[in-house]
């Protein structure tokens, strides 16, 4: 299972997208998909999520909802919103400059408590990947153009 999903609403959901899991009320595995938590967690790791309702600790990797997706980032600071009188939880990648709009507390799924880096397999399979796509774009860049290419029919 990548981290990203839509439909997530409760951990019961999330436990419908990981039969893979069948110790979901205590945990879950996911697989990091993007780049924004290197070099602590690189495209291909597994996490291992537990939820831990109302834990939060500042420097902790944690997995909340945003935007209908799930996303792995760490606790940077926590804010008492004065308009709702809510807490907000500031997240960031470690990836990343800056830190993203407030959190709810009711957002976040758990936290992250075990990580397996991706296999050398894994990378190289990715790597041949992302090699392949750059040898692709640069022969289209530098290919001359069809004489019946643009030509008005």
């Amino acid at each position: 299972m990548t981290a990203a999903a839509s439909i997530i609403v409760t951990p019961e959901h999330l436990n419908l997208l990981c039969p893979e899991s069948p110790d979901w009320p205590t945990h879950a595995w996911l697989t990091i998909s993007g780049s924004g938590m290197e070099p602590a967690l690189t495209a291909g790791s597994r996490v291992r999520l537990r939820p831990e309702p109302g834990r939060f600790e500042i420097g902790r990797i944690m997995v909340y909802r945003r935007n209908g997706v799930l996303a792995v980032r760490r606790l940077v600071a926590m804010v008492d919103n004065a308009e709702t009188g809510r807490l907000g939880l500031i997240f960031r990648g470690d990836a990343e400059r800056g830190a993203a709009p407030a959190v709810a507390v009711g957002d976040v799924i758990g936290a992250v408590v075990a990580v397996r880096k991706p296999s050398v397999l894994w990378r190289l399979r990715r790597n041949l990947g992302l090699l392949l796509a750059e040898r692709r774009a640069a022969r289209a860049a530098v290919r001359p153009p069809h004489p019946l290419e643009g030509a008005a029919q």
